[in-house]
C-alpha cells in the first residue's frame, strides 16, 4: 500500500506580558472531564480551565455554512487561553484535515501524558470514514516564562493510504488548520447574503510600541 507521509508544525500566537508577572507563575497541567451525560473535556492549569476539547454536532446552520462546510461534527480545541487567569483569545483550532469530501472527522484515539507537570502532551488520532487519510496530531502544551504565555505546539503526521482519491486536476489541496480569534471569525466559505470582506488583518500594539498586523486566518 502506497503511503505518503506529511509532517507539519503549527505554533499558536503568543500574548506578551511583563516578565515579572510571568516569572511568578508555575503551570501544572491536567486533563479533566466535567459533567455526567453531557460531559466536557478540558485542559486545566491548576484550577483554571484554559482549553476545551469539543466534538459537538453543529445545530446552527449559519455557523456550519461559514466555518465547517460539509463537517457536521468538527473535532476542535476551543476557548484557548494564552495567559494565566486571562480570557480566551483563540475561539477554536481544528483538529481535523479536510480535502474535498475526505475529512478526518472520526476520532480514532486520544492519549494524554504529563498530567500534573508543566508539559502536557495530548495525541489526537483522527481519520476519515473511508480510511483514506489517518492523521496523528500531537499537542505539546507548556508555559513560557519570558513571554508569560502558554505555548500550544502542534505537530501533525498524516498517512495517506489512497492518494489517488485526493487528486483534483493533478493537484492535492488539504486544509489542516483554520483557527480564528474570539468574536472575530473570518468566513472561509462564501454564501449568498454574506457581508462584504473589508478587512483581512488584525492590528495590535506590540510591547515596543510598534503597530503590528496578523491575518484573520
Amino acid at each position: 500500500m502506497y503511503r505518503n507521509i506529511i509532517n507539519t508544525a503549527i505554533l499558536c500566537v503568543m500574548v506578551i506580558v511583563s516578565s515579572k508577572a510571568a516569572a511568578a507563575h508555575k503551570s501544572v497541567f491536567t486533563w479533566r472531564i466535567r459533567g455526567d451525560a453531557n460531559y466536557q473535556q478540558w485542559i486545566y492549569d491548576g484550577e483554571n480551565p484554559i482549553a476545551m476539547f469539543d466534538m459537538s454536532t453543529l445545530d446552527e446552520p449559519m455557523q456550519a455554512l461559514m466555518m465547517f462546510s460539509a463537517v457536521p461534527r468538527p473535532i476542535l480545541l476551543k476557548h484557548l487561553k494564552l495567559t494565566p487567569g486571562g480570557s480566551p483569545l483563540v475561539q477554536a483550532v481544528q483538529l481535523y484535515w479536510k480535502s474535498g469530501i475526505v475529512i478526518t472527522d472520526v476520532l480514532d484515539g486520544l492519549t494524554v501524558k504529563g498530567e500534573g507537570t508543566d508539559h502536557l502532551t495530548v495525541v489526537f488520532t483522527v481519520k476519515d470514514r473511508w480510511d483514506t487519510v489517518a492523521v496523528t496530531r500531537t499537542l505539546t502544551l507548556s508555559y513560557d516564562d519570558v513571554t508569560g504565555s502558554y505555548i500550544y505546539d502542534f505537530m501533525d503526521r498524516a498517512v495517506i493510504h489512497c492518494p489517488e482519491t485526493l487528486h483534483t486536476n493533478s493537484t492535492v489541496r488539504i486544509e489542516y488548520c483554520d483557527p480564528w480569534f474570539v468574536d472575530c471569525p473570518a468566513p472561509s466559505q462564501k454564501f449568498p447574503g454574506m457581508w462584504k470582506g473589508r478587512y483581512t488583518k488584525f492590528a495590535f500594539e506590540a510591547p515596543d510600541n510598534r503597530i503590528l498586523a496578523a491575518p484573520h486566518n
